[in-house]
């Protein structure tokens, strides 16, 4: 969800994004997961189950990051990220 169409935040939502936009400003990038490696691939879905996923093969995006971006082979939290379209993209119905 874009900031802009984020709902009002109380008080301690407000100080969170500041802190964020403000570890943001210092380090010149974001302030988790500042660099990744950006992918694309082919979900073929092999359990459903009560998950939304598509029943046929939809291309994906991935990127993948570490946590804080520390330089080379220092640990880091890894993350992993799955974009997978909407049903109408998928099925080339336009929202």
């Amino acid at each position: 969800m874009a900031e802009h169409e984020a709902p009002q935040a109380g008080p301690v939502g407000r100080l969170f994004r500041a802190g964020f936009h403000s570890l943001s400003a210092l380090r010149g990038a974001r302030a988790f997961h500042p660099d990744g490696l950006l992918l694309k691939g082919e979900l073929h879905a092999l359990r459903r189950d009560d998950l939304a996923l598509p029943p046929e093969p939809v291309t994906v995006t991935v990127r993948m990051s570490k946590g804080a971006g520390l330089p080379g082979r220092i640990p880091d939290a890894l993350g992993l990220a799955v974009r997978v379209p909407p049903p109408t993209a998928i099925r080339g119905i336009s929202p």
